[in-house]
Formats: C-alpha cells, sequence, structure tokens
C-alpha cells in the first residue's frame, strides 16, 4: 500500500541520516543543525505513518495483541526514565507514583508503552513550562489503571467530550511550536478498549 511504502522509505531515510551523522562527528555546527532538524522531522513522519497503519488495521480487525505477563510498574518507570531529558529540557518535573513495588498484568507490552508515552508526550507538549507531571500506578483489588497527570492549565471545557476523537485539537494546540495531528488521543483509547479496558480525561483547568 501506499502508506506502507511511505513508511519504509522514511525508515529508510530516517537510517541513512542517523548513519551519515555517526560517520561525521566532526562536522560543523552550521552542517549539523539542519541535518538534526531532518532526522527529527524523519521520525515524526515515521511516527506519524505507523500510527495511521495501525488505526488502520484497528478499524479493519487486523491488529492481534501479543498478550503476556508483564511487571507494569518496571514498565511504568522505564517510559519515564525514557522522557526525562525530554522534560528537563521544559523544565518540567517528570515522576512516577505507586511503582516500588512489583505488580504483573497481562497485556502487550508494546502497545501500552505507546499508550503511556502518548500521555506523558501530550503532558510535556501542553502543560507549559515548570509544570508537575505524575505519572501514577493506581490499584483497586485486581485492577490496575495508570494516571498520566500534570499541573497545567487544562483544556477547554467545550472539547472535553471530543478528546479521544480522531483528528481534532483544542485550541491551545495551536500556541505551541510543533502541534500534534490529532490522532494519539484515539490511538490510546483504541488500544486501550482493545485490553478490554477504557480511558477518560479529568479536566481541571
Amino acid at each position: 500500500s501506499t502508506q506502507s511504502r511511505s513508511s519504509a522509505a522514511s525508515d529508510v531515510y530516517k537510517r541513512q541520516l542517523q548513519a551519515f551523522l555517526d560517520d561525521n562527528k566532526e562536522l560543523d555546527n552550521s552542517l549539523l543543525h539542519p541535518i538534526n532538524t531532518a532526522l527529527r522531522n524523519s521520525k515524526k513522519m515515521l511516527s506519524l505513518v505507523s500510527q495511521v497503519l495501525d488505526i488502520n488495521r484497528l478499524e479493519s480487525g487486523r491488529f492481534p495483541l501479543h498478550v503476556a505477563q508483564y511487571n507494569i510498574s518496571e514498565l511504568i518507570n522505564n517510559i519515564v526514565n525514557r522522557f526525562t531529558q525530554l522534560a528537563k529540557q521544559q523544565n518540567q518535573y517528570l515522576i512516577a507514583a505507586n511503582t516500588e513495588e512489583i505488580h504483573f498484568i497481562y497485556c502487550d507490552q508494546d502497545q501500552i508503552d505507546k499508550c503511556i508515552s502518548n500521555l506523558i508526550a501530550n503532558a510535556i507538549k501542553y502543560s507549559g513550562k515548570s509544570s508537575l507531571i505524575e505519572v501514577s500506578l493506581i490499584q483497586k483489588d485486581n485492577d490496575y489503571g495508570i494516571k498520566v497527570s500534570d499541573n497545567g492549565k487544562g483544556i477547554s471545557p467545550e472539547f472535553e467530550n471530543k478528546v479521544f476523537e480522531r483528528y481534532t485539537q483544542d485550541e491551545s494546540s495551536n500556541n505551541v511550536s510543533e502541534p500534534g495531528t490529532g490522532i494519539g488521543l484515539a490511538f490510546v483509547k483504541e488500544l486501550v478498549e482493545l485490553h478490554h479496558g477504557q480511558v477518560e480525561l479529568i479536566n481541571k483547568p
């Protein structure tokens, strides 16, 4: 398909750029800057194409989950560590909560990783400078939940019922340097529901 070819081409392009940078580490900054920018853009394009392909697979019922038993505490901690440097660049404080003990759940680890990563990335992008972002593991009896919260300004009330719809964005997205595509949160919702879970928004402007 066209999307599959686009994804493969973007991946090859990204690999070529990365290999060039690895082989030419002594390049002048005036040359490194545009190459690094191209690399970042290629990664974003690859991520976008991948999400569109995944959504098409979800719609057609061709999205098998590879379920096994995983330590959800470890998964949360690893993802938070992965995003810590990005949060620091925005003068934000990113922490994990209630993840000290081992808690096993059955899930597709890669897809749950995508869900949590997407929520954290949104919090970093939209909560503003110097915000606190917390990723908490919640347990009630034998059920587990993951809450990603921040102390940002929240979203407009009229957008609350649309936040998990595809290709919709709050007006506040116009105020960030790199607005999203309106796909990520819809993708999160569909992946969570595929795991027989549910996702909700609690908005406190």
